[in-house]
This record gives C-alpha cells, structure tokens and sequence, in this order.
C-alpha cells in the first residue's frame, strides 16, 4: 500500500486514541491544558481525514472486479483497540515515566501494524457503520490480497462485484 494512504488509514485509526488521551490530559492537575487541546484537536482531525477517505472512496468509477475467499475483518478492529485503549485509560500522563512508557507502547503498536500491512483496520469506519472485508482479487492466474470497504455487512466467498477503486494498490469500496 502507498505511503500516504498508509498514513492516513494510521493516522485516522489513533483519533480515538488522540480524544481519549485528550480529555484525560484536561482532567489531570499538574499537565498543560494546551497538550489536552492539542490532543484533542489530533483526534478531531483524524475523524475528518478519516471522514474524508469514505467520501473520496465513493467518488471513483466503478468497475468489475472478480474477488475470492472474501472475509469479514471487523474483528481484528477489536484487537486493534484493545491493543492501546487500557494503556490509556491507566496511564498516569502526569509523570514523565508513564508517558514516556505511554509512548513507546503505542510507538510499537504503530511499527507493527505497519509492517504487518494491518493499517486499514480503524476504528472509526466501525463508528460510522462501514465493514472491512480482505479478499484476493483474481485477474486470469494472479491474485493480489485486496481490502474492501463497505456499508454492506453480508459479503462472503467469491464474487463479482461492481466497486470503486480508493486505490491502485487494492484498496476497493463497495456502496451494495
């Protein structure tokens, strides 16, 4: 996947994390409201930049694509949250050795979503009642691994589908 969608997949994938730590940085004595307001403005910019990729996702032309062993990837979304939102929620941000162990995890957390090609699983597409799905698309004997993005909650096995391609690197929306 190119870098910059990898980014913002990443990027809108910690708004949650950045309004969570936010709000807490503004209920905690001892820290600098401006790095709660920062925080906060983090996470709000996520859900936009977020926001933006669905609707830009259903602007392309459509076209066929042949997909197989289609399956559903919400759940990984779970593991995802459960991976940094503890962390979080018991970190003490008023001591510079929890943040900076608050950091290094999610720096970790980080590293190993992008390696493992893992950034398209985000929280926010949950929130607004869109469903991730990884297939193979089929082109004659090649197959590439796809993510597809959908409001469709019932799409599995193989299927021709009509979608909109987000990017050339098989990243697809299906509208249903």
């Amino acid at each position: 996947m190119r870098s910059y969608y990898k980014l913002v997949f990443v990027f809108s994938s910690y708004a949650p994390l950045f309004l969570i730590a936010g709000g807490k940085c503004l209920f905690t004595k001892g820290i600098d409201p401006i790095w709660g307001t920062a925080l906060l403005g983090l996470g709000g910019l996520g859900f936009i930049v977020g926001g933006g990729l669905l609707l830009y996702a259903s602007k392309p032309k459509e076209r066929y694509v042949q997909l197989e062993d289609i399956e559903a990837a919400d759940s990984e979304v779970l593991i995802y949250v459960l991976g940094y939102l503890p962390i979080i929620v018991t970190a003490g941000l008023d001591q510079a050795d929890q943040v900076f162990s608050v950091l290094a995890t999610y720096i970790v957390v980080f590293s190993i979503y992008i390696l493992m090609d893992k950034v398209y699983v985000n929280p926010l597409f949950l929130a607004v009642d869109f469903h991730l799905y990884r297939a193979f698309e089929t082109r004659g004997q090649n197959k590439r691994p796809v993510v597809l993005i959908s409001a469709s909650k019932n799409i599995s096995g193989n299927r021709n589908l009509r979608l909109k391609e987000v990017s050339a690197v098989g990243v697809y929306y299906y509208g249903s």
